[in-house]
């Protein structure tokens, strides 16, 4: 049995685990789920049999219902939609899927057999990437690389059945918030931290590439007491999620720079823009290290090993396959400078950070180690 890891966050009470994590701060209650009365497994391994989704969503709940009369804030991290697919049968059978079992059991059976070719497929895929080339790895690539990409659509079938679950699950939520009559003056953000990947770029998953099917992702936001909804095409940054909140709950930012402006104006302004001049790319967890950076309806990639450069209009071609590199050298200039001016500011803060101006407390030796855990810092 794995071991469980509990951390714990200034003023949050925080459970993490493989398939769902919850944090939420209310005054002075701790959300303690149970699922299991007689004690017979722990929370992960309970979680690991069963469908993550639709427990978190019970759980919720029922926290709301007893927490509906305080001023809270809750984040809900759902798992799906995430490899392993494995949304349930009701869910997919919404969609058209050559193949897909009919029968429980053998549903069950059939969904470990795709998600075990693609985990051995993708841990023989990273081996690679990260320069082990081995001769069981080059095999396991060479094998299952043209099955999964055969079977693209019904893998992209299963993603797709876990984000209608998921969207069911959060009706659930809003409707819960209606019957608490708190629906109104609640602020609501709905975002993700990555999109997947099935074959466009000849890859699968996440975390190896910028882009756009694994960098754009959804930003909803309910503000509080907000009835006429819009659709804004602007793009912004989830670094603009914090300071949105801080603004629509009315709550003081702190000292110092804030990550990104606050969205907050939209909803005050229908004219006003989001737009930043440019948002910068610059982590992967797999593949060769590189940078992004979106500007205007141009994107440009700059791989750090081999010097590739990749530059793309957005606009007239979303799927990125028609590179503009030699044919549009003012954004190209443009696209080298503001990654160079990014780097500078990224040199600076780090001699900041390994001077000692910045202090270092236990609690960000916790968060650092935490951070690595999820391969977010090495």
């Amino acid at each position: 049995m794995k071991r469980k890891v509990t951390v714990s966050l200034p003023g949050f009470q925080m459970v993490d685990h493989p398939g769902v994590r919850v944090l939420a701060r209310t005054e002075g209650n701790t959300l303690r789920p149970t699922l299991d009365p007689e004690g017979k497994h722990d929370l992960e391994e309970a979680l690991n049999e069963a469908n993550t989704t639709t427990i978190l969503t019970e759980l919720t709940r029922n926290w709301l219902g007893e927490h509906a009369r305080e001023k809270f804030f809750l984040w809900l991290h759902y798992y799906d939609p995430h490899n392993p697919y494995t949304p349930p049968p009701e869910a997919l059978s919404r969609l058209s899927v050559p193949g897909a079992p009919k029968d429980e059991a053998e549903y069950g059976q059939w969904l470990f057999r795709v998600n075990r070719s693609i985990d051995t497929y993708l841990a023989a895929e990273r081996e690679l990437l990260r320069g082990k080339d081995s001769d069981a790895a080059k095999e396991a690539v060479g094998k299952l690389g043209p099955m999964l990409r055969n079977q693209g659509e019904t893998l992209r079938a299963l993603y797709e059945a876990e984000v209608m679950h998921v969207d069911d699950a959060l009706g659930l939520l809003v409707e819960r918030l209606r019957v608490l009559g708190i629906y109104d003056e609640t602020l609501i953000i709905v975002t993700s931290d990555h999109g997947e990947e099935f074959w466009e770029h000849d890859g699968l998953e996440h975390g190896h590439t910028f882009y756009q099917e694994v960098v754009h992702i959804p930003l909803i936001v309910k503000p509080p007491r907000f009835r006429a909804g819009q659709r804004v095409s602007d793009r912004a940054s989830l670094l603009s999620v914090y300071p949105t909140i801080l603004e629509l709950c009315s709550v003081a930012p702190p000292p110092g720079d804030l990550p990104a402006p606050s969205l907050a104006s939209r909803w005050e302004d229908r004219e006003a823009s989001l737009k930043a001049s440019h948002f910068v790319l610059g982590s992967k967890m797999y593949g060769e290290p590189g940078t992004a950076v979106v500007f205007g309806d141009r994107k440009y990639i700059r791989h750090d090993k081999s010097e590739r450069e990749e530059l793309y209009d957005l606009r007239r071609d979303p799927g990125e396959r028609q590179s503009l590199v030699g044919r549009d050298p003012k954004a190209l200039e443009r696209a080298r400078r503001l990654l160079g001016e990014h780097a500078a500011w990224s040199r600076s803060l780090k001699r900041a950070l390994w001077s000692g101006e910045v202090p270092t407390t236990e609690r960000n030796e916790q968060m650092r180690e935490l951070l690595k855990s999820h391969r977010y810092l090495k």
